[in-house]
């Protein structure tokens, strides 16, 4: 009703659509507003910025960033982490460290954690390992589980056993309870066979009384709500979506290029 009446919007309102609209996926939807709204604020900016990342619109980001400059608007802390995290998302690995280095060169901006915590979630998916590592081992600062968590995924994703290792050895000192941690470094040791490793982890993932709550989501259908609990078999249409995920899993992915 808003967005179809001729009214001016008010930035908080503004922000409040952009927000909303970004984070139900509706991204065209939330640029119209920001579009629309006759006065802008650095947090109308960063909302519309934080939708882009979340849906891997990178270049759009950076667009948006550039745009910010064009009228003037200050990039302020919360402005880098949307754009570090959209080319994070995006793989735009170039772009992202573009950014990243202008923070304290253009902007006299010292990186927080966050940001450093982009980027290496940015080397660590694009198989920069060795970057990603040097990158925690030169941070002003102590890492935090997150990027710990980055690098690690990744050497589950690329198969790099002794970096998974050392990853969830770095974790484990700093909180033995991260359940993700062992999951990941579970199916690592899986992936290679490792059996004996891999009834180790469990063993310790055990001993530590570490254990992962289940997985939900939830999904519109036809203006039905339906909900999905991970190990969950008493859905009516559960032969026929294993089904389907066997030959998402089987070929149709693989065919357009993505492992599961």
């Amino acid at each position: 009703g808003i967005l179809k009446s001729n009214h001016e919007l008010d930035v908080f309102v503004g922000n409040a659509l952009i927000d909303m609209y970004a984070k139900c996926g509706r991204i065209m939807d939330a640029n119209k507003v920001l579009d629309r709204m006759p006065e802008k604020s650095v947090v109308s900016w960063n909302a519309m910025l934080a939708g882009y990342a979340q849906h891997g619109h990178g270049h759009e980001a950076l667009i948006l960033a550039h745009q910010m400059g064009c009228e003037q608007t200050d990039l302020n802390h919360v402005s880098f982490v949307g754009i570090l995290s959209a080319c994070s998302h995006a793989g735009l690995l170039n772009e992202g460290y573009g950014c990243f280095y202008s923070m304290t060169q253009k902007h006299s901006m010292p990186p927080n954690a966050d940001h450093y915590n982009c980027m290496i979630d940015l080397f660590a998916s694009g198989g920069r390992l060795k970057e990603a590592e040097k990158l925690l081992k030169e941070m002003p600062f102590e890492p935090d589980i997150t990027g710990w968590m980055s690098l690690l995924a990744a050497c589950r994703r690329y198969g790099n056993i002794s970096h998974g290792r050392w990853c969830f050895d770095q974790i484990f000192r700093r909180d033995s309870s991260v359940s993700a941690a062992y999951i990941i470094m579970s199916n690592i040791f899986s992936d290679a066979n490792l059996l004996d490793d891999l009834k180790k982890i469990e063993e310790l993932r055990n001993k530590e009384g570490t254990l992962k709550k289940p997985g939900k989501a939830w999904i519109e259908v036809n203006n039905k709500m339906f909900g999905f609990v991970v190990g969950d078999k008493c859905h009516h249409d559960q032969v026929y979506m294993n089904e389907k995920i066997k030959r998402l899993k089987g070929l149709s992915m693989k065919y357009q290029g993505y492992l599961p």
